[in-house]
């Protein structure tokens, strides 16, 4: 009995649990939720601050792969992420923390600046593109928190 109380507890010991709220998917140690509000992009960091969270800041080939796949099975072709050139142009930092970017995955010869912009955005196809952040741009996001 012992013996299998001490296997048992090497088990739970081992077993990594990640845990999200209701309606949020989990990948690695983040839960992510897609929002279905087309928002300008200041809009959707507010969010996803009062949800606890924050615009999706992609760090990873694997959590870019993660993210356009919840995209597509929402029918969603561009969302919002966390990351931005506003303060230095070409300088692209997260929104969050203002650090660079340690992964990307621009598009073909993007982000271009094509008419002042400064806000990222993820295409389903896992390529990222660079939009402008004035308030008449809307589109959907994921929000992103750790897992608990």
């Amino acid at each position: 009995m012992v013996r299998v109380l001490l296997l048992l507890s090497a088990c739970v010991s081992l077993c990594v649990c990640y845990q999200c709220p209701v309606s949020w998917s989990v990948h690695e140690n983040k839960c992510y939720t897609y929002i279905h509000l087309r928002l300008p992009w200041i809009d959707a960091i507010g969010t996803c601050k009062t949800l606890g969270g924050h615009l999706v800041e992609i760090n990873s080939a694997t959590e870019n792969h993660f993210v356009s796949r919840l995209m597509h099975s929402k029918g969603v072709v561009w969302i919002w992420l966390g990351f931005n050139d506003l303060v230095k142009e070409g300088r692209w930092v997260s929104a969050t923390s203002n650090q660079p970017m340690v992964y990307q995955s621009w598009g073909w010869g993007e982000p271009n600046n094509s008419g002042n912009q400064d806000c990222g955005q993820l295409t389903s196809n896992g390529a990222w593109d660079d939009l402008s952040c004035d308030p008449g741009t809307k589109f959907t996001f994921v929000c992103q928190r750790l897992t608990v």
